[in-house]
């Protein structure tokens, strides 16, 4: 796994075998993992995590933002493609 972010709340990790983000998310005792598609969606290659909306099982936003990492990027409008996927949740809060 790769460290993408890490904070006391969330980790954000890239696994190359599957390509795909593992994000955990941790709140008070309890910890969610869910998993998100990583590969651009125009060229197939990496991507960059660039923003992150996350609410947990149940929220109404569980979005990671992404942009083309293929050098040179994908381009739209003259900008780096960005996209959104959902991070899904496998199952409900665990405790720690």
């Amino acid at each position: 796994m790769k460290p993408i972010h890490s904070s006391r709340n969330l980790t954000i990790e890239y696994d190359p075998d599957t390509e795909r983000f593992q994000v955990t998310v941790r709140f008070n005792e309890e910890t969610i993992v869910g998993y998100a598609p990583a590969p651009c969606p125009r060229c197939g290659s990496k991507s960059h995590v660039s923003l992150w909306e996350l609410e947990g099982p149940g929220g109404d936003s569980n979005l990671i933002w992404l942009t083309c990492a293929a050098d040179p990027p994908c381009l739209i409008d003259d900008e780096v493609l960005r996209w959104s996927r959902e991070v899904i949740f496998e199952r409900d809060w665990e405790d720690v």
